[in-house]
């Protein structure tokens, strides 16, 4: 989805867009993404939320004692998923596309910027506790280097509160991997 998403800002092709959306509407919204109730997202992993465990009993199985993916969030996946919605902003703002089920800009700018929310602010590993933001602060993620654009959109669409508080968190990151004795994890470290 982020390549051929990134491909169609430059290169649009309706038939690519249409199923860029499709895949963003069905596969990703309705079955991989879980709100909760104080507005967060959940972006699941490997299955749809419907068949993943509970932190309850087993996160690593279902109620049917099948495995499952609810073991982790994995800060990785947000940044793809960000990146695409980003990237489906563009490509509306650019071509205005008029394709069946295709949102409106400001929309895919909004979700890109929820699922940022999420990544800065909720535990993405199992049990949970107090490691807040642990996986959008703690770690240097492939396809970051996008957050600052993000910002500039969301000024630019008038969510200035959105885009101050999302630099907010950039710079927070910017410092802890700055004071950090040795910053190089994940992708980082490539």
């Amino acid at each position: 989805g982020l390549y051929l998403s990134e491909k169609n800002v430059y290169w649009p092709d309706e038939a690519q867009i249409k199923k860029l959306v499709d895949y963003l509407n069905v596969f990703i919204y309705d079955n991989m993404t879980e709100q909760f109730p104080d507005g967060s997202y959940r972006l699941h992993r490997g299955a749809p939320r419907g068949v993943l465990g509970t932190w309850e009993g087993n996160p690593g199985m279902d109620e049917a004692g099948r495995e499952s993916n609810e073991d982790c969030w994995r800060s990785y996946n947000y940044l793809h998923v960000i990146n695409t919605y980003y990237n489906m902003y563009l490509i509306q703002m650019y071509y205005a596309f008029d394709i069946e089920n295709i949102l409106p800009a400001k929309e895919y700018l909004l979700r890109a910027y929820e699922l940022a929310r999420t990544f800065f602010t909720a535990w993405m590993f199992p049990i949970g506790g107090d490691d807040r933001g642990r996986g959008g602060i703690h770690f240097g993620n492939m396809g970051e280097s996008m957050f600052p654009y993000l910002v500039t959109a969301l000024e630019k669409e008038g969510y200035q509160s959105e885009a101050d508080w999302l630099q907010e968190q950039l710079d927070n990151k910017a410092e802890y991997l700055e004071n950090a004795a040795y910053p190089y994890t994940s992708e980082s470290a490539f």
